[in-house]
């Protein structure tokens, strides 16, 4: 980076996508070129560990930089909410926050969680509307293609 102070901070998590397989950790299955094209603009965390193999509990600890409770005497969702959470403490730095997401958000009641986060836009795939690319599994679940997903935040970016 030049010194600047960053116009955005985009943080990508992908699930279930292992670092070997991504051009910016030198894969060579050329799954996310853009993204290892601009490695000289980014901050590339080269060793990350998941908090938890629950998803939606790895997310509250990733934006409270807090560990999950282990004990089932612990908060009923996993986390306590006595401190400021990163998109919190962005949005009262003066930054937009938002939240995209591929699949529902409802699930598990992450979306209240991610408004109680500080997150001032959450979007999730009923939220958009991209002809032909409505995914639908064998358990009902429900989803957007990642690029459609991706589109939808660069629209959000450029506004």
């Amino acid at each position: 980076m030049n010194g600047e102070a960053p116009r955005n901070v985009i943080l990508i998590v992908l699930e279930g996508a292992a670092a070997q397989y991504l051009d910016l950790y030198g894969g060579d299955f050329g799954v996310t070129p853009r993204l290892g094209a601009r490695a000289n603009q980014l901050v590339v965390v080269e060793q990350a560990y998941a908090q938890s193999a629950s998803s939606t509990v790895a997310l509250r600890a990733m934006l409270s930089s807090r560990y999950p409770y282990v004990s089932p005497r612990g908060p009923p969702d996993g986390l306590q909410h006595d401190k400021q959470m990163l998109p919190e403490l962005l949005r009262n730095a003066g930054l937009r926050t938002a939240f995209f997401h591929s699949s529902d958000t409802g699930f598990g009641g992450v979306d209240d969680f991610l408004a109680q986060a500080g997150f001032q836009t959450i979007r999730d795939h009923g939220d958009r509307r991209c002809v032909g690319q409505t995914l639908k599994d064998r358990y009902s679940s429900l989803g957007n293609l990642d690029r459609c997903t991706f589109a939808d935040l660069v629209q959000w970016i450029e506004e």
